[in-house]
């Protein structure tokens, strides 16, 4: 038996329009991390470049519930733990960030969060795989998953924010109209 294999990555999801939101710190980078707190996020990684940071007027805000054991540990004062945050909040959030940051220690995922910095139109981070230099070419910076490379990598953002900004924008167009001829290749194969 053979087959035809057919690939299909994530749609880019929509966002609602922006609402305004009194949770921004002015003369701040923020730099928001995606994280649901899985054992393949690297997220002790991303705390601990927050102290590489420190001097540079950033501020990493984690999405998500964290654990029990991450309450307990020293956080650095330029991380803020977020919790669980309404949907409306959490567009808002990645739509007023600097960068965003997603990582994953899995060589073969292609994380949500890249999808979503593309719908907020904001840069991102994401790890130094294969697939993720091979889908995500414009927008995006690449890093190895630990503290100092992760630091070094939030700064290349920061310091390429207007030009990432429009790469992303740019990427999102090309990505969409990819996507929408992929759909229609999918749709001729089955019909």
């Amino acid at each position: 038996m053979s087959g035809n294999p057919f690939v299909l990555t994530d749609p880019i999801p929509k966002f609602p329009s922006k609402v305004d939101s009194p949770s921004r710190k002015e003369n701040v980078n923020e730099v928001v991390l995606i994280c649901t707190w899985a054992k393949d996020e690297p997220y002790q990684e991303v705390i601990e470049s927050a102290n590489y940071l420190k001097d540079e007027s950033v501020l990493i805000r984690i999405t998500g519930r964290p654990p029990k054991s991450i309450k307990k540990e020293k956080i650095p004062d330029n991380v803020s733990l977020e919790g669980f945050i309404s949907s409306i909040d959490y567009h808002n959030l990645l739509m007023e960030a600097d960068l965003i940051v997603d990582l994953t220690t899995r060589d073969d995922c292609l994380v949500c969060g890249a999808y979503e910095s593309v719908a907020a139109g904001t840069p991102c981070v994401v790890s130094s795989s294969a697939i993720n230099r091979e889908i995500f070419d414009e927008g995006f910076i690449f890093t190895e998953n630990d503290a100092q490379s992760i630091a070094f990598a939030i700064r290349s953002g920061l310091n390429r924010k207007k030009e990432l900004s429009e790469e992303i924008k740019a990427f999102r167009q090309k990505y969409t109209l990819i996507f929408s001829q992929k759909i229609d290749d999918l749709i001729s194969r089955i019909f």
